[in-house]
């Protein structure tokens, strides 16, 4: 048989073998439908409720539901992504500081000491997706909000949602300590996740992250296509990975400045020729001339002149993905760059933001590590691995789940790295005091300090003091960076230390409100 005859049968199987597992979910489905009796709702209905949506978004976007303010994260629907309902619902258009999601709700640290969770079963070339799982799982700050279940009890997204599904798994592997779960749910919808993933073939495991976010995004985002953007970068997702990166074009004759933003949710930097993350992150952010064929069109001369170009990050994620891009393209195979490339466990993105007299520290500790073993992406292995929220490193390699020194971890070599903002306790205990200056109290007095800081008197001040302003704006510490995003509509704040706090006049929506659904349920 040929190459073109092998291709072609191939692809009959796998596709045999996609239809099978779509007769699988859809028998599944209409089982689950019959489990809960389901009933299709009449159009009066729908239409009701959808009134009733756009008044009580319209209320809301006002700072008003029933005649009484709306609190930033109470009840069970705030508690969730608050999305407004879309103009094309024929609902009031959002206000401009709107926010689908409370920073309030947003812990960078552990809320709670457990032990390591289960170990992942391969369900055929599955390891791209089990390590990726984990290295989601043991985020600190998804995993707290998805261990307190709340996305489910309100979802309203019709068909797969992959913010259930990952709620689901990440309950379920941290509350399996020792064990050993199966992803099947997830695996049986990987061409739902990304369309051309498909099972018992190896993919890539970057590529894999991305999808998956998207797919948070987009449950957060269902019903809501004709949100603003800046509104639709205020979800549970870009508050957690996201962050804004500056592109400034200066023109070398006027000295014009022209500053774009983009939005980001992770960093991929070039290793050729790079021993170490530092020289990468100092490759990514230097000074690129352009000239000749790509001289630049300035705004103040009029004409096309030579200029430079330099990225800087404006506001630092709260969770940074860093991918150190190993595999080359060239051809059907293409190849891997394998050297070892030395990353620390502590980071300090300041170096790498734009100068200012608050310029502060931005400290993140490393969380995770995802490591592919092969000559390309189209072969190997992928195992990863993660602090656990005691604190200690584990390898997690599929179904096996093993203990591991911090030193092993740091002598990897790492195709991926999770870095986790410090908590404000953290960064503040870490920041070094000015001169004169009373030094910030370390995180056991804070947490002695929480039934005073709890009370009445003490709600709405500000704790986090501002961190020392470093030389030239400058951190003495090598650090990584992070992309960044477009200067949202929506009322966020830069605190001292780069981050994003909570406006006391963003304006949050409902979420059960937001859409309107297409069955009623009758239990």
């Amino acid at each position: 048989m040929g190459r073109l005859g092998k291709m072609k049968k191939r692809e009959r199987q796998e596709g045999e073998q996609q239809r099978h597992l779509d007769d699988r979910l859809t028998k599944a489905n209409q089982a689950w439908t019959r489990h809960i009796g389901f009933t299709p709702g009449n159009e009066a209905a729908v239409a009701a409720t959808a009134a009733k949506a756009a008044a009580a978004t319209a209320a809301a976007a006002a700072g008003k539901v029933g005649g009484t303010p709306e609190r930033p994260g109470s009840g069970s629907a705030a508690a969730n992504q608050s999305p407004a309902a879309t103009p094309s619902d024929g609902a009031a258009t959002p206000a401009k500081n709107a926010r689908l999601f409370s920073l309030d709700q947003l812990h960078l640290a552990w809320e709670r000491k457990m032990p390591i969770g289960a170990g992942l079963q391969n369900m055929g070339n599955t390891c791209f997706l089990n390590s990726t799982l984990q290295c989601l799982t043991y985020t600190p700050a998804l995993a707290n909000l998805m261990m307190q279940g709340r996305h489910s009890t309100t979802c309203r997204v019709t068909g797969f949602c992959m913010y259930c599904e990952l709620e689901k798994h990440i309950v379920r592997a941290l509350t399996n300590p020792k064990g050993v779960i199966c992803p099947k749910s997830i695996v049986y919808n990987l061409s739902r996740i990304a369309p051309h993933f498909r099972p018992m073939r190896q993919e890539d495991a970057h590529e894999c992250l991305r999808y998956i976010v998207d797919g948070l995004q987009n449950s957060c985002l269902f019903g809501l296509k004709s949100m603003p953007h800046s509104v639709k970068e205020t979800s549970m997702v870009h508050s957690i990975f996201g962050g804004k990166l500056r592109s400034q074009v200066k023109c070398l004759s006027c000295k014009h400045n022209s500053d774009t933003f983009e939005s980001f949710l992770d960093l991929c930097l070039e290793i050729k020729n790079c021993t170490s993350m530092g020289k990468a992150l100092h490759h990514f952010f230097r000074s690129e001339k352009l000239d000749g064929e790509n001289k630049y069109k300035c705004d103040g001369c009029k004409k096309h002149v030579a200029a430079s170009k330099t990225y800087a990050i404006k506001t630092a994620p709260n969770v940074l993905t860093v991918q150190l891009k190993r595999f080359l393209f060239s051809g059907f195979s293409g190849g891997k760059l394998s050297q070892h490339v030395d990353f620390p466990e502590s980071l300090d993105l300041a170096p790498y933001m734009i100068a200012s007299p608050k310029n502060a520290p931005q400290r993140y500790r490393l969380y995770g590590v995802l490591v592919h073993e092969g000559h390309s992406c189209r072969s190997g292995h992928y195992y990863c691995y993660v602090k656990s929220a005691g604190g200690a490193w584990f390898l997690l390699d599929d179904s096996s789940v093993v203990p591991i020194s911090r030193d092993k971890v740091l002598n990897q070599r790492a195709y991926m790295l999770f870095y986790s903002k410090d908590a404000p306790t953290e960064a503040a205990a870490a920041a070094p005091a000015k001169p004169g200056q009373v030094p910030s109290p370390s995180p056991a007095a804070e947490a002695a300090k929480v039934a005073t800081a709890a009370t009445p008197a003490a709600v709405g001040k500000n704790n986090n003091a501002s961190a020392p302003t470093l030389p030239n704006g400058k951190a003495a510490t090598t650090s990584t960076p992070a992309h960044a995003t477009q200067p949202t509509a929506a009322a966020e704040t830069e605190d001292a230390e780069g981050g994003m706090q909570q406006d006391p006049n963003d304006v949050f929506v409902p979420v059960a409100l937001s859409t309107v659904p297409i069955w009623d349920v009758r239990y």
